[in-house]
């Protein structure tokens, strides 16, 4: 490995891992807070269909707990570049914790439970697939548990001293926040370096 010495660090890292990487340790109250925080992880199945299109929408959401899947998104219905014209693509996602069923289920296992559900719905049918693939996150989505907030000041107050340090995007952070937000935070943090190092 290799050794730097910055003069200003942006982390994305998640800040669970984050705090636990530092040295000198952070304090043990400390430590103990960020272990406290919780994330929930994301699983993807990504189907390509000779299809043109499956429905209007961009998102549809399933709260059915019988449903194992808890959102579908037809990435065409954002952009029509996403897809040739004759034929579309869907995202199934699953929200699940790191090394759980779904976490660890094979892409056929996922595939055989998305299907049978998409055509029960009415939306799409096995004739009409003609690939898929399965992309995993970790760290996806933060928790808001009962004792996150307090955890989460604990935390932020340690790292607030560090004066050339910010924790950015939605793990960095431990924020839920959209993309364009996560972005705009990073370009945020990169401009406010010149005032710091001043």
């Amino acid at each position: 490995y290799q050794e730097l010495e910055p003069d200003f660090v942006i982390s994305s890292i998640p800040i669970t891992d984050f705090v636990q990487l530092l040295d000198p340790a952070a304090p043990d109250h400390i430590s103990r807070h960020a272990k406290s925080l919780q994330f929930r992880s994301h699983v993807s199945l990504f189907i390509t269909l000779d299809k043109p299109s499956v429905f209007p929408d961009q998102w549809i959401y399933f709260p059915d707990p019988l449903i194992p899947f808890s959102r579908i998104t037809e990435p065409k219905n954002f952009s029509r570049k996403m897809s040739p014209p004759e034929k579309s693509s869907l995202l199934v996602e699953f929200f699940c914790r790191e090394n759980d069923n779904l976490w660890n289920a094979g892409k056929e296992e996922l595939f055989n439970l998305s299907i049978n559900w998409l055509e029960e719905l009415d939306l799409l049918n096995r004739r009409e697939v003609n690939g898929s693939f399965v992309h995993r996150e970790k760290h996806a989505y933060p928790v808001y548990d009962l004792n996150y907030h307090e955890n989460l000041s604990s935390v932020m107050d340690y790292l607030h001293r560090f004066v050339n340090l910010r924790s950015i995007g939605r793990s960095g952070s431990f924020t839920y926040n959209n993309q364009d937000q996560a972005i705009e935070s990073g370009i945020e943090s990169a401009r406010s370096i010149p005032a710091v190092m001043n």
